[in-house]
């Protein structure tokens, strides 16, 4: 799915625009937006306390040993920046009631996340893993498996990823 591909790799309301790096690639449309400095979170004393732990989990080390075989050190990434619309709360919700499909762009950054290569490499280790590759890289297009979503190589720094719903206002 286009979220569960983002997992291979603050709160604030919010209207498009700004850096090529960050929200400018969110549709305007998004009301919530989430950042990670995964740059600045490997740096800190929580991630130095625990990296030990998180390589002590299997699926955590298999994860990373496999992003880093691909040329992706997660010490090495920049940001993931998150824009969704209301829709992500009656998800979060549990809400038995007819729900909408939450509309959600993800934007990644760090070295290498937008090589071609690496990311085939990436669809590659998880169909190893899995039987199935999250998804397939066509030319600067990511296709989701399922068909649920797309991902964008924005230059060899950033990669977006959008829900269906969103993929055409994330391209534009």
């Amino acid at each position: 799915t286009a979220l569960a591909a983002t997992a291979l790799f603050g709160l604030t309301a919010c209207s498009g625009g700004g850096s090529a790096s960050g929200t400018k690639l969110i549709p305007e449309k998004a009301t919530m937006l989430v950042g990670i400095d995964v740059g600045g979170l490997t740096k800190s004393k929580l991630y130095t306390d625990n990296k030990a732990m998180m390589e002590a989990a299997p699926e955590a080390k298999e994860a990373m040993d496999a992003a880093k075989a691909c040329n992706i050190d997660i010490e090495k990434m920049g940001s993931i920046l998150i824009g969704t619309d209301a829709a992500i709360i009656w998800t979060l919700s549990g809400r038995e009631a007819a729900q909408p499909d939450p509309n959600v762009t993800m934007v990644i950054t760090g070295e290498g996340i937008g090589d071609e290569a690496n990311l085939k490499c990436i669809a590659e280790k998880a169909k190893e893993k899995s039987g199935k590759a999250p998804f397939t890289v066509e030319g600067k297009e990511l296709k989701m498996e399922g068909d649920d979503g797309v991902g964008y190589i924005v230059d060899a720094k950033t990669v977006v990823i959008a829900t269906s719903g969103w993929a055409t206002a994330t391209k534009e």
